[in-house]
């Protein structure tokens, strides 16, 4: 909108003034964006004839979206077999599942990676530090194997 308002020699904040209380000038100021829109559509048609492929892909998407969409898919992830996910799929969910239960020490992460990438077990108390499993540790000392407080 700067560009325009330097090109009407209008600080660009008249713009916004007129759009709020000027009804005639909102109705100018759409049809000046059909106006704006139709000639930039011819533009990229005669481009796209011309034979630029970015143009006529544009255009394609516009006319014909349901065969020239951008395509996305969505999974619900509670109705994934894990059985049919590949390696990649499963190392993405993985290094997700790392990452969050390690979040409050990123740092221990690329070791968790190694020993699992080596096939080891991996326990947190194999890798936080010694101040943090004591922590860890002292937060269920009051709670017994049957998961009851003491």
């Amino acid at each position: 909108m700067s560009q325009a308002a330097k090109r009407a020699k209008v600080d660009r904040r008249t713009h916004y003034n007129w759009l709020k209380d000027d009804p005639w000038y909102v109705q100018e100021f759409r049809q000046a964006v059909i106006v704006a829109g139709d000639s930039l559509q011819d533009k990229l048609t005669e481009m796209a004839f011309e034979g630029n492929v970015t143009a006529a892909i544009f255009l394609l998407k516009g006319l014909k979206a349901a065969t020239f969409r951008d395509r996305v898919e969505q999974t619900n992830l509670l109705e994934i077999d894990p059985d049919k996910l590949t390696p990649a799929q499963k190392d993405v969910i993985a290094q997700h599942l790392i990452e969050r239960a390690f979040a409050d020490h990123p740092e221990v992460v690329p070791e968790v990676r190694r020993r699992l990438e080596a096939g080891e077990l991996v326990r947190a108390e194999d890798v936080l530090p010694k101040k943090v499993e004591a922590t860890f540790e002292s937060e269920f000392e009051e709670i017994d194997e049957e998961g009851t407080e003491k």
